[in-house]
């Protein structure tokens, strides 16, 4: 080693030595000549950061040199990565003649190493920056750097501490192991790294597991560095993985060490996909199911086969959320399987599961088969009931059930792709003949056989049948009807009206008898006074004046011929005339209710009554209640009649055997031509809250719900069938113990008889009238002689001498009038004020000459009429003299000769004009 002599002068040093018991402190100076160029650092150190020399304590005042540069100043030391630490200082200056910096050494060691200095040499003066490298991670070093030229070194740097970086652990942690713990978890284990492998703070593990040979996309966990052992959860069964574990700095992550290991065989963790399960268009109740395998990588183990499992998750309306499941185990090479017989209206829930020798993994997704709602055969049971169910020549039926009954099924099944149903009226599904013979029969031979019963009678209330069956009401009957005989079929209305008529005369009898006593009394009391009107002179002349005035007086015709006079006489009038038109109208009345009714049997009520039903109906259960007579016996029938056919009922009725019948409304609407035919009523409809309905059984029970709701929402789909073919026939006749003889109502026929056979006896009449006229006319043609000029002045004569004498007179008339007329007036002006002067009336009192103007114009009035009458009189001279009649005499009519006798008559007019006002 060389070695540089230099002067170290220690200025003011002071070294304190501790004597614990006797020791002295002192203060001292050391000037060495040199020193090795490691042992400088080793003295710096001591005295610097140990603070002893050997044993002796020491403290540094100040360090110089006068042969060898000074301390650099201002040393940093930052650390640039896990290895490497970049140191700085300030430029030295040193200034002497001889010797000048050649460059500078960095001393660098771990701190607290006793091993000697590491040292590292930048040359030139100019240079104040050296990176030190391959140092170790996460490790604090102590440096110093000292200037030195061709003598020697300088003194050094004051030492700097810096740290390396974190680095990353060196190895894997030891003994790292992996075990099959279950079909989802795998056992990991290790031991703990060795500390100085981790080269940074000891943060933990991390590992990361990925399936094997499935690429990069790890799944990562992360432990605390006390953790050795963890267990993998949620992997796939069967399924092999990667596993890495390495330890981790807050740089990074160290060497991975892995193993590679499997789950245990597990169950399938997806089900196979259903590709197929729609029923078969040619076998509606067979559905083909058809799936693909299970992939490889969803198996989780070796597949050993399937189970295919099915249950009806709906049977018509009832939802089952769990249903009852049937499980069917297959082969790993099966993917088909075929399910026959499926019933009508379900849905039936298909999963199928892959099997592994641990079990059977995920359900597939469900597939849902659902069947049409109805059976492509439909059977029904009926027995003819018009005009619900008739049946036609040729074997067919019809009415409003089969027409009704194939809407509905129409659109409640015609929505599935695959129906094809038909209903069936000829057979049942036995092969056996559905027409029963009655109601009673029907009901007794409800079985599962047939789906429809058609059609039962019963309350709307009612829905269940037999607790086995269910009842749908399906048209409401207005009611029961009760039908009897009518009256007014079997009435002869001619013979009834006279016969009312002649029951008559007792009336006619009372009126007359009253009239004669009347008559008597009249003439008794003035015969003697008033002998031109009731003459004396025999008492049968007496009798017939007096009983006429009683006539014409009773009836207020009153022709005035023959008046009592006598003060006795009149008060027998008066009398009469107050007792007569009460006579006369209970007569007139009787006769007008004997012409425009006549009196009718009533009704027959059914409490008590000779009734006929069908045996065992509705109606015959109505006529129980109602105490009627059923099954009546005679001598035909000793034990009862049964009755079983409405047409039976009607005839019996028809020939009195019964009173009455229960029947349903529709079906008697139905034969209303039938009734009238027979002379038979409906009298009246018992209402009853029932109606025609159908029994549902076998696969028609699942449809219940949606028949009741098709039936409620098509009420008026069945008023208009039910209308239809009962075409308006439902009358009820209600009882009338008077019955209207027609006379005087316009759409009777006797009306229209009478209006007739009077119409035609007027043309009858005015035709033979007309003949009459002509032929009187030519007889008295025949005795007229021809017009001579004789009779023609004779005519002449006669004929001015008449319009002369009415000229006359009324010349005469007007005259006189207008006298009256001037009187008045002179009166009525006087009396008012006016004198008569030189230019007429004129006001003494007060000259109101607008009131004169109006009585002017009055004049002028009353002028224009006479006027008008002089007029009439020259025409009518003029039309005499122009058919050759001679002039006619007329008077002349007054006129006024001057101005004071018009203005005198203005005046008397216009005082007649305010007398009439």
């Amino acid at each position: 080693m060389r070695h540089l002599w230099m002067s170290l002068l220690l200025v003011s040093a002071s070294l304190i030595q501790h004597a614990y018991a006797n020791g002295v402190i002192a203060n001292f100076t050391l000037e060495f000549k040199a020193v090795p160029q490691g042992e400088i650092m080793v003295l710096q150190n001591a005295i610097e950061d140990v603070g002893y020399i050997n044993d002796m304590p020491v403290r540094p005042i100040s360090l110089s040199s006068p042969d060898v540069p000074g301390q650099p100043v201002n040393v940093t030391a930052v650390a640039l990565s896990a290895t490497r630490v970049q140191l700085d200082w300030s430029k030295v200056i040193y200034n002497h003649p001889s010797y000048y910096i050649v460059g500078y050494t960095v001393f660098f060691k771990e701190f607290g190493d006793d091993n000697p200095w590491l040292s590292k040499t930048i040359m030139g003066n100019q240079t104040t920056s050296l990176i030190v490298d391959y140092l170790k991670p996460y490790t604090l070093y102590t440096s110093r750097v000292l200037a030195f030229h061709e003598a020697g070194n300088g003194i050094s740097s004051s030492y700097v501490d810096c740290q390396t970086h974190e680095g990353l652990p060196t190895d894997v942690p030891p003994h790292f192991q992996c075990k099959q713990e279950s079909e989802t978890e795998i056992a990991l284990s290790w031991d703990h790294l060795d500390p100085n492998k981790w080269n940074g703070y000891m943060k933990g593990y991390q590992l990361e597991f990925v399936k094997y040979n499935t690429g990069t996309n790890y799944t990562r966990m992360t432990f605390t560095s006390g953790i050795r052992e963890n267990i993998l959860g949620g992997l796939e069964p069967f399924t092999k993985y990667e596993i890495y574990i390495r330890a981790m700095t807050n740089a990074g992550l160290g060497p991975r060490g892995w193993c590679v290991q499997s789950t245990q065989e597990g169950t399938p963790i997806r089900g196979p996909v259903i590709t197929q399960w729609l029923p078969d268009p040619a076998h509606p109740m067979e559905s083909v199911v058809r799936w693909d395998h299970i992939p490889e990588e969803y198996l989780n183990g070796i597949l050993t086969g399937y189970l295919f499992t099915y249950g009806y998750s709906k049977v018509g309306k009832d939802v089952r959320e769990f249903p009852d499941m049937t499980t069917v185990q297959l082969d790993k090479f099966t993917t088909t399987y075929v399910l026959r017989n499926l019933p009508v209206y379900t849905e039936t829930k298909i999963e199928i599961y892959g099997l592994t020798s641990v079990g059977r993994g995920v359900a597939s997704t469900p597939a849902f088969v659902e069947t049409c709602r109805c059976p492509q055969n439909i059977y029904s049971a009926w027995f003819e009931n018009k005009p619900y169910v008739s049946e036609n020549p040729d074997g067919s039926v019809s009415g409003i059930w089969p027409t009704y009954l194939k809407g509905m099924l129409d659109q409640m099944c015609g929505s599935c792709d695959y129906y094809s149903s038909s209903i069936y009226w000829d057979r049942s599904k036995s092969g056996h003949s559905p027409k029963r013979t009655s109601e009673n029969n029907l009901k007794q031979m409800v079985a599962d056989n047939v789906h429809m019963h058609v059609a039962m009678f019963g309350r709307a209330e009612i829905e269940t049948f037999q607790s086995d069956f269910k009842y749908v009401s399906v048209i409401g009957s207005p009611g029961i009807a009760w039908v009897v005989r009518d009256p007014e079929a079997e009435l002869d209305k001619t013979a009834a009206i006279m016969t009312s008529l002649a029951s008559c005369w007792p009336a006619i009898i009372i009126i007359v008898l009253f009239s004669m006593v009347a008559g008597i009394v009249i003439w008794i009391a003035d015969c003697h006074e008033n002998k031109e009107d009731f003459p004396n002179e025999s008492f049968i002349q007496g009798l017939y004046h007096g009983t006429y005035w009683a006539f014409v007086s009773m009836t207020t015709v009153g022709y005035g011929d023959k008046t009592p006079r006598s003060f006795a006489a009149q008060i027998v009038a008066i009398c009469w005339m107050l007792m007569g038109p009460i006579i006369n109208g209970i007569v007139i009345g009787a006769i007008t209710t004997s012409m425009t009714s006549i009196n009718l049997e009533g009704d027959p009520k059914i409490y008590g009554a000779r009734v006929a039903a069908i045996h065992h109906s509705f109606e015959y259960n109505l006529g129980v209640r109602r105490n009627a007579i059923l099954n009546h016996t005679n001598s035909d029938y000793p034990s009862g009649k049964i009755y079983t056919d409405n047409d039976q009922m009607i005839g019996d009725l028809a020939d009195r055997f019964v009173d009455g019948i229960l029947i349903d409304s529709l079906v008697a609407a139905d034969m209303a031509d039938k009734l009238t035919e027979r002379k038979l009523k409906i009298a009246k409809l018992i209402p009853e809250p029932a109606g025609w309905g159908i029994i549902l059984s076998g696969d028609l029970l699942r449809m219940e719900t949606e028949i009741r709701s098709y039936v409620k929402f098509s009420q008026d789909l069945i008023k208009n069938m039910v209308e239809n073919a009962t075409d308006g026939k439902l009358e009820v006749k209600k009882v009338e113990t008077e019955k209207d003889t027609g006379l005087i109502d316009q759409d009777s026929p006797e009306f229209k008889n009478f209006v007739k056979f009077g119409l035609i006896s007027y043309v009858v009449l005015a035709i033979l009238g007309v003949i009459w006229e002509q032929i009187f006319k030519r007889i008295q043609n025949s005795k007229i002689k021809p017009f001579s000029e004789e009779h023609r002045e004779l005519l002449e004569e006669d004929l001015a001498e008449s319009v002369g004498e009415f000229c006359d007179e009324i010349s005469e008339m007007i005259n006189t009038m207008s006298g009256d007329h001037e009187r008045e007036l002179k009166r009525l002006f006087w009396k008012k004020g006016y004198s008569f002067g030189v230019d007429g009336w004129l006001r003494e009192k007060t000259n109101n000459e607008e009131e004169l103007k109006n009585k002017i114009r009055y004049h002028e009035i009353m002028s224009k009429d006479l006027g008008f009458f002089e007029k009439w009189k020259k025409g009518k001279q003029s039309a005499m003299s122009a058919i050759g009649i001679g002039p006619i005499r007329v008077s002349p009519a007054p006129q006024p000769s001057s101005k004071t006798t018009s203005q005198q008559t203005l005046k008397e007019h216009t005082a007649e004009q305010e007398t009439m006002a």
